[in-house]
């Protein structure tokens, strides 16, 4: 990825498992949901995967997501983190707004029977600039989705990891992922980012509960 933006200031990551740098296609990754974002490869910055809400004339919510299946990144994160791993650390990405910031922002992963989520938008600064973005995985707590014991097991059986992003407004939109992958410890300085505020997660994912039925999309 070529930086554009002088306020990009890289954290020091730990070592990494896989990264995933769409440097010439799409790597297989999805768009989950047809007729919301379109999803697809993009030149920008050196090779990114990029994810474009079109313009509307009436306002309608949409809700859409960059999906990795068995048949995404070679199938990098899919199935047993553990037995994959060694251990479980978190996920990270580079992500950038181009012209609106998204009204919602999670990041989802299924075994295919529960689904958990958690929020990364307090993590994203302002449109025009690239956001490192760090997602633990190493407990279950900041996610929601079933117990504790349901989440072990879902990491032990992976069916997809996603990207999932509410549009903000009427107008066209679009957002960039860049740089996917494991993490094998704790960014430096020891502490996970990014722990949803309980008021403001509650406000937004009710609303899109309502509208959307986000969890129906299990499979």
């Amino acid at each position: 990825m070529l930086l554009t933006s002088a306020a990009f200031v890289p954290l020091a990551w730990s070592a990494i498992f896989f990264t995933e740098t769409w440097d010439a296609d799409n790597a297989g990754w999805v768009d989950r949901d047809t007729l919301e974002m379109l999803v697809a490869y993009n030149a920008f910055d050196g090779g990114t995967l990029a994810g474009t809400f079109s313009l509307q004339t009436i306002g309608v919510p949409e809700v859409d997501a960059f999906r990795a299946t068995s048949d995404s990144s070679s199938g990098s994160f899919f199935g047993d983190y553990y037995a994959g791993l060694g251990a479980v650390y978190g996920l990270q990405f580079d992500f950038f707004a181009e012209n609106n910031l998204p009204s919602a922002a999670l990041v989802r992963f299924s075994d295919g029977t529960f689904t958990f989520f958690r929020s990364f938008l307090s993590q994203i600064g302002s449109v025009g600039e690239w956001n490192d973005i760090y997602v633990p995985l190493e407990s279950s707590a900041g996610w929601f989705g079933g117990s504790s014991t349901a989440f072990t097991n879902a990491l032990g059986n992976v069916q997809w990891v996603e990207v999932q992003l509410a549009r903000n407004n009427i107008g066209s939109q679009t957002y960039y992922l860049d740089n996917f992958a494991h993490a094998d410890s704790l960014p430096a300085g020891g502490e996970a980012t990014g722990v949803p505020e309980p008021g403001t997660l509650g406000i937004s994912l009710v609303g899109l509960l309502i509208l959307r039925g986000l969890t129906r999309r299990n499979a």
